[in-house]
C-alpha cells in the first residue's frame, strides 16, 4: 500500500512539475499561432534588390540611401504585399538590427530567461487575436515584411508573428508606464502666431527603447496604390506610424495617455495613425477612422489639417473618445486628456499629478507665449529646451523637461508647403534635415533633402556637460544591471562618487547610489544618499513618494 501512495504521489510529482508545464507550453505554442494572409501571388520574392553604392540599394522605382547626417531615406511604391516585400528586401539589415536592439533592450529590462519566458508566453495569449484588429491590407504589408526577418530569433516566434507583435510596442510602453518608456510633448501653431500665418506642427517623440533603438532612423516616403501618399518618421520593419504628413497637408502625431492595465489586444495605436495618413484628408476624416478602431490603451492624437487651417487633438481611450478644440491660435499636447469628455477621468488626472505631463504642458506653454509668432528655428528651440518650469535647471535627461536626451525622433512640420525638418543623432542636438514631400515623390532631386535648409546642430552638443552625461548613461546602466544581478560588491565608493559628478542636478544618481549602498547592507550610507536625492527636482511626484518609502522601510528596520 505504501509502494502504490508513493507511486502515485511521484506520478502526480511529474504531472505537476513536468508534465502539465510541457503540455501548457505545447498547447499555447500551437493554440496562439494563426496564419499569415492569404496572398495570391508571390512573384515579388523573387526581386533583388541592386547596390547603387555604399549604402544605396533600388528595387525598381524603389530605393532606399543613408545621407550624410546618418538618416536613412527610403521610398517604396505599390499594393500592400508588394510594399512589404520590396521595404524588407530594401532595408533588411535595419530590420534585423532593430529586433536586436528590441530583444536586446528586454535584455537589458528583463536579464531573467525565466521572467523573459513568462513574459513572451504573456504576450502571446495577450495578442491572440491581434489579426483580427488590424486591416487586411496592413496585415498583407506586415506579412511582406517578414520574409527579411531575422533567422535568430526562431525561438521567440514565428517571423509574421514576430514583426506583427512589435507594431503594438508602443502600446505595450503604455502597460510598462512605471519604467518612463513614453513620455511625449507636441504642439501646433497657426494665424498670428505663426511667422508667415500658416500651420506650424513641432513634436517629441521620446519613446526609449535602448540608444540602439534610436540609431538608424528611417525616412520613408510611401505611394500606396490606394490612398494618398505620405511621409513618417519609422524604423526597421516598421509599416505603422507614429508622426507623418501627406500629400493633402494633414499631419498626425501621438502622445501616450494613461490607461488601465488592459485585458486584451486591439488596434495597434501605430496602425490607425498610419491608416489616417493614408486615407484622411481633413480632420473630420481623421476623427472618423480613429473612431472606428478599437484601442486597448489611451492615445492622444494631434492632427493638424490644411483643409481646416487648425489643429486639434483627438481623445481616445478604450472606452470613450473626446475632441479638444481652441479658439486661440496655438495647442499643447502632452501626456493627460484636456477634453471635456475626460474632465472628470480619474486615470488623466492621475497622470497630470502624479507623473510629468502636467509640468512639461506648462513649460511648453511657457516657451510658446516667449514669442509673438514661430519660425521653424524656434520650434526646434523649443522642442531642444532641457530646462523645467520658470527656466529651472534640472538634471540632464529630466522626464519634465522638453529635450528628455532619450527621444527616437524630433520632428517639425509646415504642412500647406509639404515641408518637415528631423532630428538627426544626438537625439534632438544633431542637425534637423529638410524634406520636400512633393519634391521627393517627383522624383526630381540629386538629394532627397534639401541642404540649404538646415538647421545647425545645438551647441550643446560639444559641451562638457554633454560630455558627462555620455558618461552618466553608460554608468547607469552598469549599476542597474549590478542591482539586478546582486553584483555591487563590485561597485567601490570611489565609482559611485564619480557616477555623482556626471549629472549632479538629476536625483537619479542619488536614488541608485543608495540602492547600491542598501543592497550591501550600509544602511546608513543608503539613507544618505535618498535624503539627498529629495533636495532635486524629481521626475515624477510618483518618483518622490517611492524615495521617500525606500527612506522609512530602511528606519523601521534600523528600530526593530
Amino acid at each position: 500500500m505504501f509502494k502504490r501512495k508513493r507511486s502515485l504521489f511521484l506520478l502526480a510529482i511529474v504531472f505537476r512539475f513536468i508534465l502539465l508545464p510541457i503540455g501548457l507550453l505545447v498547447f499555447l505554442y500551437y493554440y496562439l499561432q494563426f496564419d499569415p494572409p492569404e496572398i495570391k501571388d508571390f512573384s515579388v520574392l523573387k526581386l533583388e534588390r541592386d547596390t547603387i553604392s555604399e549604402n544605396h540599394y533600388s528595387i525598381g522605382n524603389n530605393w532606399i540611401r543613408k545621407n550624410s547626417y546618418g538618416l536613412w531615406e527610403m521610398y517604396i511604391e505599390g499594393d500592400a504585399f508588394e510594399r512589404g516585400v520590396i521595404q524588407g528586401k530594401l532595408s533588411k539589415e535595419l530590420v534585423c538590427l532593430q529586433e536586436d536592439a528590441f530583444v536586446g533592450q528586454i535584455d537589458a529590462l528583463i536579464p531573467s530567461r525565466t521572467y523573459q519566458r513568462f513574459l513572451q508566453l504573456f504576450i502571446a495569449w495577450f495578442n491572440r487575436d491581434l489579426n483580427q484588429y488590424v486591416p487586411e491590407e496592413y496585415l498583407k504589408e506586415i506579412y511582406g515584411v517578414s520574409f527579411s526577418a531575422s533567422d535568430e530569433y526562431s525561438h521567440i516566434g514565428p517571423k509574421y508573428l514576430r514583426i506583427l507583435n512589435y507594431h503594438a510596442a508602443h502600446d505595450i510602453g503604455h502597460a510598462l508606464k512605471d519604467l518612463n518608456l513614453v513620455a511625449c510633448t507636441s504642439f501646433a501653431v497657426w494665424n498670428g502666431k505663426s511667422s508667415d500665418s500658416t500651420l506650424l506642427v513641432g513634436r517629441n517623440f521620446d519613446m526609449y527603447l535602448g540608444q540602439d533603438f534610436a540609431k538608424d532612423k528611417i525616412v520613408a516616403f510611401i505611394n500606396p496604390t490606394k490612398g494618398y501618399r505620405f511621409a513618417h518618421i519609422t524604423w526597421g520593419g516598421m509599416v505603422g506610424a507614429v508622426s507623418g504628413i501627406n500629400e493633402k497637408g494633414l499631419t498626425v502625431t501621438i502622445n501616450a495617455g494613461r490607461s488601465d492595465v488592459p485585458t486584451g489586444v486591439k488596434t495597434p495605436v501605430s496602425l490607425v495613425v498610419r491608416e489616417v495618413l493614408q486615407y484622411a484628408e481633413n480632420i473630420e476624416e481623421a476623427y472618423q477612422i480613429i473612431e472606428k478602431r478599437e484601442l486597448f490603451v489611451s492615445e492622444s492624437f494631434l492632427v493638424s489639417s490644411v483643409a481646416d487651417n487648425k489643429a486639434v487633438v483627438i481623445e481616445r481611450s478604450p472606452e470613450k473618445m473626446g475632441l479638444y478644440e481652441v479658439d486661440t491660435n496655438f495647442i499643447v499636447c502632452s501626456n493627460h486628456f484636456q477634453s471635456a469628455v475626460f474632465a472628470n477621468d480619474s486615470l488623466s488626472k492621475k497622470a497630470a499629478e502624479e507623473g510629468s505631463s502636467l509640468s512639461r504642458y506648462k513649460r511648453l506653454n511657457q516657451l510658446l507665449n516667449k514669442y509673438s509668432s514661430l519660425t521653424v528655428q524656434n520650434a526646434i528651440d523649443i522642442l531642444r529646451d532641457r530646462n523645467g518650469l520658470d527656466d529651472q535647471e534640472l538634471g540632464l535627461g529630466s522626464e519634465r523637461a522638453m529635450n528628455q536626451l532619450l527621444g527616437h525622433h524630433s520632428i517639425v512640420f509646415k504642412p500647406e508647403k509639404g515641408m518637415f525638418w528631423i532630428s538627426t543623432k544626438p537625439w534632438q542636438l544633431g542637425p534637423y534635415v529638410a524634406y520636400d514631400l512633393q519634391r521627393v515623390f517627383s522624383g526630381n532631386f540629386v538629394v532627397p533633402y534639401i541642404d540649404s535648409l538646415i538647421i545647425k546642430h545645438d551647441p550643446f552638443e560639444g559641451s562638457q556637460a554633454y560630455k558627462n552625461y555620455k558618461k552618466y548613461l553608460f554608468q547607469k546602466e552598469a549599476i542597474q544591471r549590478s542591482l539586478w544581478f546582486e553584483s555591487t560588491d563590485t561597485i567601490s565608493n570611489t565609482y559611485i562618487d564619480a557616477f555623482v559628478k556626471t549629472n549632479i542636478l538629476n536625483p537619479v544618481v542619488y536614488v541608485l547610489s543608495g540602492d547600491v549602498y542598501e543592497q550591501k547592507g550600509n544602511h546608513k550610507a543608503a539613507v544618505e544618499y535618498y535624503s539627498r536625492s529629495l533636495n532635486y527636482t524629481m521626475g515624477t511626484a510618483r518618483e518622490r513618494k517611492e524615495v521617500n518609502n525606500k527612506i522609512r522601510a530602511i528606519e523601521k528596520q534600523l528600530m526593530n
